[in-house]
C-alpha cells in the first residue's frame, strides 16, 4: 500500500518543508505529556492537602476541580508562545484569549458558590483563602514551561 498522502501540497508543507520535522513533532508531544503531567501532580497535591488537613468532601473536591481550572486557565496564558514571556504576550491584543479565561473562571465560581451548580458537582463552598491556594497550585503546575522559557531566552542572548 502506497502512501499517497506525502505527495499531497499540505504533507510537503508540513513535514518536507524544513519547517517542522519528525523530532520537532515529537518534541511537542513530550512538552505537552511533561505539561500535563505536572498539572496532574499539582491537583493530587491539593487533594491530598485538603484530605489531609480534614476539609470534607465537598470542599476537597471543590478545591482539585479549582486547581484543575486554573492550572487550564495558566496553560492557555503559557502556552500561547513558544519562545515569548506571558508578559510579553500580554502586550499582544487577544480578546479571544480574555473572554475564554474569563468564562472559565466564571464557571468555576458559578460550579462552587451557586448552590444548585454546586449541587450538581457536589461540592461544598470553600474560602477565598483555599481557592487562591488552589489556584496558585493550579498555576505552579504549569509555571516551570514559562521558567523554561526564560531560561532559553537567556541563554540565547
Amino acid at each position: 500500500m502506497t502512501e499517497k498522502w506525502k505527495e499531497e501540497e499540505w504533507a510537503q508543507d508540513f513535514w518536507y518543508s524544513g519547517k517542522t520535522t519528525r523530532r520537532t513533532v515529537v518534541g511537542w508531544g513530550v512538552k505537552a505529556a511533561a505539561l500535563g503531567a505536572t498539572m496532574l501532580v499539582a491537583v493530587l497535591a491539593v487533594y491530598v492537602w485538603a484530605l489531609r488537613s480534614g476539609y470534607a468532601e465537598g470542599e476537597t473536591r471543590a478545591m482539585a476541580f479549582a486547581a484543575i481550572v486554573c492550572a487550564n486557565i495558566a496553560l492557555l496564558f503559557v502556552t500561547r508562545s513558544r519562545e515569548r514571556p506571558v508578559l510579553g504576550m500580554l502586550r499582544e491584543p487577544n480578546p479571544a484569549l480574555w473572554w475564554i479565561a474569563a468564562g472559565a473562571f466564571g464557571a468555576l465560581l458559578a460550579s462552587i458558590y451557586l448552590v444548585p451548580v454546586a449541587a450538581i458537582f457536589r461540592f461544598a463552598p470553600i474560602a477565598p483563602a483555599e481557592l487562591a491556594a488552589a489556584a496558585l497550585a493550579g498555576v505552579l503546575g504549569v509555571a516551570w514551561y514559562e521558567a523554561r522559557k526564560l531560561l532559553r531566552r537567556r541563554r540565547s542572548g
